[in-house]
């Protein structure tokens, strides 16, 4: 079994990089796509330290989302329910993409 993988594309301002892997055990293809989010990380976690304590008024940025993890949300369909939303955007997992402390 032999896998070859190469780099398609890389987005630097993304930081996307996207692969491409063949698989000739089985002829299969796949592409991949990863994301460095530690710059967003770091972002979220400056804005997490700026933003106001409490929920006072109507408008509140909660998070900062890249969009593989995006991709992602779309194909669990949790962008379309709330209430999935609000659970994603709590778990403990998920807390680098914060950008306001306390539950949504």
């Amino acid at each position: 079994m032999t896998i070859d993988s190469r780099v398609l594309d890389t987005d630097v301002e993304a930081g996307i990089v996207t692969m491409f892997h063949y698989d000739d055990a089985d002829d299969s293809m796949t592409i991949e796509e990863i994301q460095d989010v530690e710059p967003l990380a770091e972002l979220n976690k400056a804005r997490l330290n700026a933003s106001e304590r409490g929920w006072k008024g109507d408008l509140h940025m909660v998070a900062s989302i890249g969009i593989i993890e995006y991709q992602k949300l779309l194909t669990s369909c949790c962008t379309k329910s709330q209430r999935c939303m609000k659970r994603w955007l709590n778990d403990r997992d998920n807390r680098v993409f914060r950008t306001k402390e306390g539950r949504v």
